[in-house]
């Protein structure tokens, strides 16, 4: 299956939403990729592995009109083009890429379900959500996307979920060695499934 969700931020970011039905057979059709990555791939033990792996670059391919994907990572581990900063998440059947020419982004996606609402206070702060919303799934699994995106923009620092990124509407604060740090915040509901992307 295609993209089955695809928005472009502004003229240089865009992310998309891929529901994984495919065979590896039919995913590495016209994807042209490194061989070291390709490899990398190839030997991963378990096939759910690799076909996340394989969607988010043909995922990436699509979202930017190319076959050839060449990925390198950074000292933390981020993954990163030529030319594009990028960034990958995938739930369940679900993958999701975002991609941008001019800033910094993360993504995260999950499945809604019932289980957050008994974890939210690892990782929801004080005050950050109203009594209303500390019940409501949708909500808090749009906070830890949130957080979890961006956590991808600040990796080298790890900050602390609870204590350090506190999250509101449309944008989120970090707050990193005294220096608060506000982000852009866009959410999606896909299905069952809440999309956000982070942009410094």
């Amino acid at each position: 299956m295609p993209l089955i969700f695809k928005n472009n931020i502004d003229l240089d970011t865009i992310v998309g939403v891929w529901k994984i039905t495919e065979t590896e057979t039919e995913l590495w059709k016209g994807l042209i990729l490194s061989e070291t990555d390709k490899n990398a791939i190839f030997y991963l033990p378990l096939v759910k592995r690799r076909l996340e792996k394989i969607v988010c670059r043909k995922a990436l391919a699509s979202l930017l009109k190319q076959n050839e994907i060449r990925i390198e990572y950074g000292k933390n581990g981020e993954p990163f083009m030529n030319g594009f900063y990028i960034s990958f998440s995938h739930s369940g059947e679900m993958v999701a890429v975002a991609a941008s020419a001019s800033k910094p982004i993360g993504i995260d996606i999950e499945k809604i379900r019932d289980k957050i609402v008994a974890l939210q206070s690892k990782f929801v702060a004080e005050n950050e959500l109203s009594s209303k919303e500390l019940i409501n799934k949708e909500t808090i699994t749009r906070v830890w996307t949130a957080k979890e995106a961006v956590y991808k923009l600040f990796s080298e620092n790890t900050p602390d979920f609870k204590k350090q990124i506190i999250v509101q509407a449309n944008k989120a604060d970090v707050l990193l060695q005294g220096t608060i740090h506000s982000v852009k915040l866009f959410h999606w509901q896909i299905k069952e499934y809440i999309c956000t992307i982070s942009l410094r």
